[in-house]
């Protein structure tokens, strides 16, 4: 029977393990999202101090390890054509404004300083994993994958 599927799982050829772990990753967003608001929230918020905690640990290690020099060359030219899509998606992050607002029960100031944290945080948190990569990765443009990887 060439091409003919159902493998272990019967999942198409996928093996059982695969489908497990799929119906298990499924059943937890559904159950989460079945929750609540709270409970989105809340795992929001485990997630979010993980990502700092681990950026405070990239930083801990990292910032000490930074060469100054390294962080002396620019290339605008590179960046231009891509950075006009990340532009039109920060215009587009305003569209959740009113749902915010309302999340917070109408309160315009701390709406205000949700979005300017909001915004603020993640700008510091890219500014200063930028200069851990750039700070230690020496620039060439013959330099292989390892060799990079070997420099971080």
């Amino acid at each position: 029977v060439a091409g003919g599927g159902g493998g272990a799982g019967g999942g198409g050829g996928k093996p059982a393990s695969f489908l497990a772990c799929s119906s298990l990753y499924l059943g937890a967003f559904a159950a989460l999202g079945v929750a609540g608001t709270r409970a989105v929230d809340a795992v929001n918020r485990l997630f979010v101090y993980g990502l700092m905690a681990a950026l405070c640990g990239l930083l801990g290690v990292g910032l000490p390890r930074v060469r100054p020099v390294l962080l002396e060359r620019s290339d605008w030219g590179v960046v231009w054509p891509s950075a006009v899509s990340i532009c039109v998606l920060a215009f587009g992050a305003m569209n959740t404004v009113p749902t915010i607002l309302q999340y917070l029960g109408g309160d315009a100031r701390r709406t205000h300083s949700a979005i300017l944290l909001g915004s603020l945080t993640p700008l510091v948190m890219y500014c200063l994993w930028t200069t851990v990569v750039l700070g230690m990765v020496p620039y060439s443009s013959d330099m292989s994958k390892d060799q990079v990887l070997e420099a971080l």
